[in-house]
């Protein structure tokens, strides 16, 4: 029985076995000649981040009926490889461990499963910007098809650039479009790092996307108020048909700008159609080796050389400023009868001089060529890099202005750049500082200022761009003198110098700080030593004890007026209290002012003693360093004295009535005291606000913070300081940092627009941004800008009339007009 069963069951699988052959006979004979097809035709021409695909393929037999194994689960996988052929995503891991038959019949073809990708990788991340390759193969079968895609991912540019546009009227007789032209601009203080990131720009609209992937024109280091031509469109009418908002954005989280294709609908209407016939496919240039007289020629490859009817152009050429430089009517026809030959296709179509009616080359920077056939543009950017060589052609509307200060064995240089236009980037290096030490053993150091990128440009902040460098020079102590030398390079090269000398403490004497002083003597006693205090309702000088001559000495109480000759460094007793050195060369007057209460010291030399003096050491006032100094200067002068309780705001009587002087540790007494009753302030307000420079704000602002004195934190595009104290330090929640309500200078720009805004709203007019420019003969980027600050303070607000954007005073800007001192004294 056991002999029987085990006879069947081997007659039974081996039926079984016998049944298989056929099949595997099928699968080996006719799987080679199954293909699989990916349905690439509904792909785009590119994908950006949050876009997804539909991933579709066919199973296709072109030979005898056979039958396969499947996975039904998946049907095929979907495999990403970037340009050096990583693997970055699979869609296996989504199969299941299943398998069904199917059969296909001779010329059959099978839809197979879709899968849906959102472009991301095997770890959940965005791709990065670059082409890929799409494989799908079969889910058993050794057989595969793939097809390349190019994505756009998320920027990783620094989330402080800006985006800025200009618009340019593009009129002809049979068009009106716009050009548009996209800038990267960096609105900071502070440089903005772009090696190694990515960036891409987009314009669209309902119905239309245009896309840049090679915005940073190989820009590595974006420093203050510079400039990056990015990326140019015209606006035609095929952008215009659609009802929505044209926008342009760096692909990631960073903030649209908004052109309303609304007010260029208005303007941008040719009822008639026009043939659709064209003459050119692009266009070309050739820059002609002429020194003294050099001439761009455009031109342009014809379809084929029998032009069609239509021969008429329109040229243009504009700079990337947003200005219009070229605007001219060509006949190509004409232009063709004219060549003496026409070379691969190639027409002249107009020859653009590069100098002006004076001989003068025209300005360096980028330019687009624009020439409109038929209501269809083509565009070709271009570079003049040709600089000016005739000493008649250069700039004569820049000033640059020089600051050195030697401290702490270091040279803090400033230059600033003064000028009414921008700034253009012709070279590397923008800046070189030679600095000379002159001593026994005379040696040089050179600091330059580079990773500058050759046709960017600077827009000027308040028409002022800052330089500054912190340069170690050892070895002062045997230094006569220091030299510096700068070579600066924009437009064409620009050289300064400036000499410091150093006495034999190492102490900076620059013979431009000689000038007079005055005030009324007073002596401060601190540890059993007293030190010889003259003060004036504007500064204040302290006398040092061994540094009188002659038996001369001051006398309490009395006024007096004097030449004198800074110091800025000492070590002796009176430097404690933090206060500038001088020397007084000649004393010019001396008397004993009449006072209700007279208390003269018993060891006060009369009047019938005092001798002419030669030269006397003297110690000035004024610092932040050692606060006691100026208590004690303080509580020891009626006329400015302020009750203990109100230490925090005893600077404040210095505040307003101090302009520029030569006393570095004055000035940050007075920083010191305007930050404690103004925390938060930012840089440009404290400028404004106290009178200094940039250069000098940002020296002393600088060394306060090296002291830890004080601390800042950026803001947006603002660098707000604070007092270091118990109450305010760094890593505080910035939400729970005071900030001080923006009231501008009423003679700075923000302060002129808020006048005019008022002075327009006196008649019942609301501007617009072009009407500010205009009106305030100033560029559409920069009142734009500072639009946009004074919107952030709500002191400005912008409403939507008509078809326009037009600006308004707020509730807050009224008042501040009506009971700001400065700004009634402006208006009187």
């Amino acid at each position: 029985m056991a002999g029987a069963q085990r006879f069947a069951i081997a007659l039974v699988a081996g039926l079984i076995l016998f049944s298989l052959i056929p099949h595997s006979s099928a699968d080996s004979d006719n799987g080679t000649s199954i293909t699989i097809e990916l349905n690439d035709e509904g792909f785009d021409e590119y994908y950006i981040t949050g876009d997804s695909i539909l991933i579709s393929s066919i199973l296709f037999n072109p030979s005898s009926t056979a039958e396969i194994q499947n996975n039904p689960s998946c049907d095929f996988i979907f495999e990403i490889f970037d340009d050096n052929n990583a693997l970055v995503f699979s869609s296996e891991s989504r199969c299941r461990n299943q398998v069904q038959s199917l059969q296909i019949d001779s010329g059959e073809t099978i839809p197979l499963m879709s899968h849906e990708w959102n472009f991301k990788d095997n770890q959940g991340q965005d791709l990065h910007t670059g082409t890929y390759r799409l494989t799908v193969k079969h889910s058993t079968l050794d057989i595969s098809d793939s097809s390349d895609f190019t994505f756009y991912g998320n920027s990783s540019l620094p989330q402080e650039i800006e985006l800025k546009y200009n618009l340019i009227d593009l009129e002809s007789d049979t068009n009106n479009a716009h050009f548009l032209q996209l800038l990267l601009y960096n609105p900071n203080s502070f440089d903005l790092d772009l090696a190694n990131t990515e960036c891409t720009i987009l314009i669209e609209n309902d119905d239309k996307r245009a896309i840049y992937d090679d915005c940073l024109k190989g820009t590595t280091t974006l420093h203050p108020s510079e400039n990056i031509y990015s990326a140019n469109l015209v606006l035609d009418n095929s952008w215009l048909v659609s009802n929505g908002e044209i926008s342009a954005y760096i692909l990631g989280d960073y903030e649209k700008q908004i052109i309303d294709s609304t007010e260029l609908r208005e303007i941008n209407l040719d009822s008639e159609a026009q043939e659709s016939t064209y003459n050119l496919v692009h266009l070309d240039y050739e820059l002609s080796e002429e020194e003294q007289n050099p001439s761009l020629r455009i031109q342009g490859e014809l379809i084929n050389q029998n032009l069609q009817q239509n021969c008429d152009l329109e040229l243009y050429v504009v700079n990337d400023l947003g200005h219009t430089v070229v605007d001219s009517a060509i006949d190509l026809c004409a232009q063709s009868e004219n060549s003496e030959a026409i070379n691969n296709n190639l027409v002249d179509i107009f020859d653009w001089q590069l100098t002006d009616n004076e001989g003068c080359m025209i300005d360096s920077g980028k330019y687009t060529i624009i020439v409109e056939e038929n209501n269809r543009f083509l565009t070709l950017d271009f570079f003049q890099e040709v600089p000016n060589n005739l000493a008649r052609c250069l700039r004569n509307d820049i000033v640059l202005a020089l600051d050195n200060t030697i401290a702490d064995s270091s040279l803090y240089t400033t230059l600033d750049i003064a000028s009414d236009q921008h700034i253009r980037i012709i070279a590397k290096c923008m800046l070189v500082i030679d600095v000379t030490v002159h001593s026994a053993t005379e040696y040089s150091h050179d600091t330059e200022f580079c990773e500058y990128n050759s046709g960017n440009f600077i827009t000027l902040t308040d028409d002022v761009y800052r330089l500054q460098q912190k340069i170690t020079l050892p070895e002062l102590e045997s230094a006569n003198s220091v030299s510096v030398s700068y070579k600066v390079n924009f437009e064409h090269t620009f050289t300064a110098f400036d000499e410091l000398y150093i006495d034999s403490g190492a102490t900076t004497v620059n013979p431009e700080l000689i000038h007079s002083i005055s005030g009324t003597w007073d002596k401060i006693e601190y540890n059993n030593n007293h030190c010889w205090l003259i003060s004036a309702p504007n500064s204040a000088y302290i006398l040092q004890p061994d540094g009188t001559q002659d038996n001369w000495l001051p006398k309490e109480g009395w006024f007096g007026e004097y030449k004198a000759l800074e110091h800025p460094f000492d070590t002796s007793f009176c430097a404690q209290f933090g206060l500038p050195i001088i020397t007084i060369d000649e004393i010019f007057t001396e008397e004993n002012p009449i006072k209700e209460e007279l208390d003269l010291d018993s060891s006060t030399i009369t009047e019938d003693d005092s001798v002419e003096i030669a030269e006397i050491a003297v110690y000035g006032v004024a610092s932040s360093s050692v606060l006691l100094g100026l208590l004690v200067f303080i509580s020891n002068t009626e006329s400015i004295r302020i009750p203990a309780t109100s230490a925090g705001l005893w600077m404040l009587a210095l505040v307003g009535k101090t302009h520029e002087t030569s006393d570095g540790r004055f000035q940050r007494g007075r920083l010191i005291g305007y930050l404690t009753a103004n925390p938060g302030c930012h840089f440009r307000a404290l400028m404004a606000a106290l009178n200094m420079s940039n250069g000098q704000i940002t020296h002393h602002l600088r060394l306060l913070e090296n002291q830890e004195l004080i601390w800042r934190i950026n803001d947006g595009r603002f660098v707000r300081y604070y007092p270091l104290n118990n109450s305010l330090y760094p890593g505080m929640n910035p939400d729970d940092l005071p900030v001080p309500p923006l009231s501008p200078d009423p003679k700075s720009l923000q302060g002129k627009i808020l006048t005019l805004l008022d002075d327009e709203h006196q008649v019942g007019e609301f501007p617009t941004q072009s009407e500010l420019a205009k009106k305030l003969e100033k560029s559409q980027q920069l009142i734009s800008h500072h639009l946009r600050t004074l919107q952030k303070y709500g002191l400005v607000e912008k409403r939507k009339m008509g078809i326009k954007n037009r600006y308004k005073l707020t509730k807050e800007a009224l008042f501040l007009l009506e009971t700001d001192i400065d700004y009634n004294k402006i208006r009187d």
